[in-house]
C-alpha cells in the first residue's frame, strides 16, 4: 500500500516549512446540514490527507469555526487553518459607503476560542 497522501500534490507554504495539500476544504457553514454530517465530512477530508481548512468568523456567526475546532481536536499541528479578518468600509453621514477602506479589524480571540 502506498504511503503517498491522497491529497497530492503538495507544496511548501512560503518559508514556513509547512507542506500543504494544494486542495483544501471550506464552506461547510450551512446550519441546515446536520452537524454530525459536517464533522464527518471534515474528518474524512483530514483522514484522506487534506491539511488546509478555510474558514472565517462571519460564516454563520462563528458556527463554521466551531465545527473546525471540533474536527481538529486531538489532531496536533499538522493542519493549516486559514481564518479571515473583516475589512470595514467607511460610511458617510447618509450611510452610503465611501469606498475608502478602514484598516482590517482582527478578531483573533473569539476565533481562537471557537477553533
Amino acid at each position: 500500500m502506498s504511503t503517498k497522501p491522497r491529497f497530492a500534490p503538495r507544496r511548501e507554504l512560503g518559508r514556513t516549512g509547512f507542506v500543504a495539500s494544494r486542495l483544501g476544504i471550506g464552506d461547510l457553514a450551512d446550519r441546515t446540514v446536520d452537524r454530525a454530517q459536517c464533522l464527518t465530512t471534515l474528518r474524512r477530508a483530514l483522514d484522506a490527507g487534506c491539511n488546509v481548512i478555510d474558514t472565517a468568523p462571519n460564516y454563520e456567526d462563528g458556527y463554521r469555526e466551531e465545527l473546525v475546532g471540533e474536527a481538529l481536536r486531538g489532531r496536533g499541528d499538522d493542519v493549516f487553518v486559514i481564518d479571515k479578518i473583516t475589512r470595514l468600509s467607511r460610511r458617510s453621514r447618509t450611510g452610503a459607503r465611501s469606498g475608502t477602506p478602514r484598516p482590517p479589524r482582527a478578531t483573533p480571540a473569539p476565533s481562537c476560542r471557537r477553533t
